[in-house]
């Protein structure tokens, strides 16, 4: 199909608000933007640069960030991700290697790649900002409430925001939430059991450890299998750090995480000294104490929202906000960065308010049964790598330790990779432009009610990136 979002225009501009400026608010503004519409983001962090680890980007993912800004672009801040190694997280030995072929790549239209989370959040909001989004750091959102027909956000400091549409991409502790949802889906999250730790190691603090400076010299997402815990690896920034990401059983994590306000939350900064991971290999300790600091996010289970849309028609769920995924697992930032391409796509052809609360209604009917997918399987991904021992961990490692083309088809490893390339294969923007062609071409209306004075969009498809910070 071709691409209307960076081609075309909505024939109405309207105003959206939207509260959070994480990689998946901020790639909403940049889709909505480009489809002329008016934007202006509310971010409770005072700024961009807040500690963060690294990002796996499946093909679904790095094909929307290559289309955005181009292969020379992306290459600058991602590593290729050929193979994922497998370790056993007590012994430290390599299980056996699983190769991302380059053929079965290519069949997906996109890569497997590596990337540090705050390079690909200043990618996106170096996006933003260019298409002539306002983005307003150290805002406190108090309320968002609807209204007759437009909503209204009520800041902290007391200031009022009407607005045309309301987006809440606040996460899975989302504000806004409340609002769209009904009770049940409010309901105070379940424990699984596990937290999160992740961390940043430089590449220059690995130098003759030869199996440390094997992790940042690969290019390879390890995996490290044990029970109840996992840990994987990964080179980030063109190979100038090492990422990772510790799952641990919430007993061996700090106390002082059951006591925090937001214990889900990446804000979450500890000293590397607080954890003591028994059984993990000596190695792989090494490298976690070479972290100036940890972030930590405790796995509390949260249901997909059932409905993304509030009764009114004008607040709107994106992101996590809507469909939260596991922390540090691989598809939480790129079915973000989809749901971003779906709305943007279907904004772009509005011509007359009343087609908001249809599109915004066809908006999660084309991503809510992806996102369901997206978030199972990675629930399932990480429940395969901390399995304890006995005949189903057996089996998972004779799997592995095979060459590929020889694994039992009815192996739930097997499974879980022959699923991979209908997930990496699939294109957000022509999902949205099936639905308008099948159905949305039968609610044109080229006659506004309103309209509005919005930010023009650039007309440029890719953008370099080597503009100054904020």
């Amino acid at each position: 199909m071709s691409s209307p979002l960076l081609n075309s225009t909505a024939p109405l501009p309207i105003r959206f608000v939207i509260v959070g400026g994480g990689i998946s608010g901020l790639s909403a503004a940049y889709t909505l933007c480009k489809a002329g519409h008016e934007v202006r983001v509310l971010e409770k962090a005072p700024g961009l640069g807040y500690p963060s680890s690294g990002i796996r980007v499946p093909p679904n993912m790095s094909k929307i960030l290559k289309k955005w800004v181009g292969k020379e672009e992306l290459d600058k801040l991602a590593v290729l991700n050929v193979a994922s190694p497998c370790i056993d997280i007590n012994s430290g030995v390599c299980i056996g290697v699983t190769p991302w072929e380059p053929t079965v790549m290519a069949e997906t239209g996109g890569e497997f790649l590596m990337m540090k989370h705050e390079d690909v959040h200043r990618l996106v909001y170096r996006l933003a900002i260019s298409a002539g989004a306002e983005v307003n750091f150290g805002v406190s959102v108090a309320n968002v409430s609807p209204g007759s027909p437009t909503p209204c956000v009520t800041l902290s400091s007391g200031e009022t925001i009407d607005t045309d549409v309301v987006i809440g991409a606040d996460g899975r502790s989302s504000i806004v939430r409340p609002v769209v949802c009904d009770f049940e889906d409010n309901e105070d999250p379940c424990p699984t059991g596990t937290t999160v730790y992740s961390g940043v190691v430089a590449a220059e603090q690995l130098k003759g450890d030869p199996k440390l400076e094997h992790f940042i010299k690969s290019d390879e997402w390890a995996i490290g299998f044990g029970t109840g815990m996992t840990i994987c690896c990964f080179p980030v920034s063109a190979k100038s750090e090492l990422a990772f990401a510790l799952f641990l059983p919430d007993e061996c994590a700090d106390p002082s995480l059951s006591q925090s306000e937001t214990p889900e939350s990446w804000y979450n900064s500890v000293p590397t000294s607080s954890i003591q991971p028994e059984g993990l290999a000596l190695y792989l300790r090494r490298l976690m104490l070479k972290a100036p600091t940890l972030c930590r996010s405790q796995w509390l289970q949260r249901d997909q929202a059932e409905e993304w849309v509030d009764e009114s028609g004008r607040i709107v769920l994106l992101g996590e906000a809507a469909h939260p995924f596991p922390p540090g697992t691989t598809y939480a930032t790129a079915a973000g960065l989809e749901d971003a391409v779906v709305l943007g796509t279907l904004f772009s052809h509005l011509s007359s308010t009343n087609q908001i609360t249809t599109l915004l209604n066809a908006y999660q009917e084309i991503r809510e049964t992806r996102c369901r997918i997206l978030a199972h399987t990675d629930t399932s991904n990480a429940s395969l790598m901390m399995l304890p021992p006995g005949p189903a961990r057996d089996a998972r490692d004779r799997i592995l330790s095979a060459p590929k083309n020889e694994w039992d088809e009815d192996s739930a490893t097997r499974k879980e990779f022959d699923g991979l390339a209908e997930l990496f294969g699939y294109e957000a923007e022509d999902a949205a432009m099936q639905w308008w062609v099948d159905w949305g071409r039968y609610i044109h209306d080229r006659s506004p009610t309103r309209t509005v004075s919005a930010s023009p969009s650039l007309s440029v498809e890719k953008l370099s990136l080597s503009s100054p910070e904020c």
